[in-house]
């Protein structure tokens, strides 16, 4: 698709479950590095606030372009591809309020925070269509708390 010119839009950190921005996957760089396609961030800010239903401002930012990385010694690639992710994650944390920003946030709290939203939920009965009983969330905001 991309070698044709089209548009491939995906969420870097795997999905957007978690009220902090989490550390990118290995996907984003390495279909960058591969299709030497340009990658646009985008921020989303109150996202959190459409999918409950509100009727809340919900915002869309997009970054300026990133050249692909272009990786020379392969014996360094995946410390290419990770800071290829974590330049594209801090664009991204430009466009949200700072305490959503993860590891990139002014707030000591949520950079501690971090960790505990970076996991995906697998356990979780939601993500299994069940019942929502999402701890992680709960997790979450204890990291955060003063």
């Amino acid at each position: 698709m991309l070698a044709k010119g089209g548009v491939l839009g995906i969420f870097p950190e795997g999905g957007s479950w978690a009220p902090l921005l989490r550390p990118a996957r290995p996907g984003l760089a390495c279909i960058a590095e591969q299709s030497g396609a340009p990658v646009v961030p985008i921020s989303i800010a109150g996202a959190e606030n459409v999918i409950v239903g509100s009727r809340r401002t919900l915002r869309i930012e997009f970054h300026p372009l990133l050249v692909a990385p272009v990786i020379m010694d392969k014996s360094r690639q995946r410390e290419a591809l990770d800071a290829f992710d974590d330049e594209v994650m801090s664009v991204i944390a430009q466009g949200l309020p700072d305490a959503q920003r993860g590891k990139f946030s002014c707030d000591p709290g949520a950079r501690q925070a971090t960790p505990a939203a970076s996991d995906f939920p697998f356990h979780s009965d939601e993500m299994r269509g069940g019942r929502r009983v999402d701890k992680r969330k709960d997790d979450i905001a204890k990291a955060m708390a003063p």
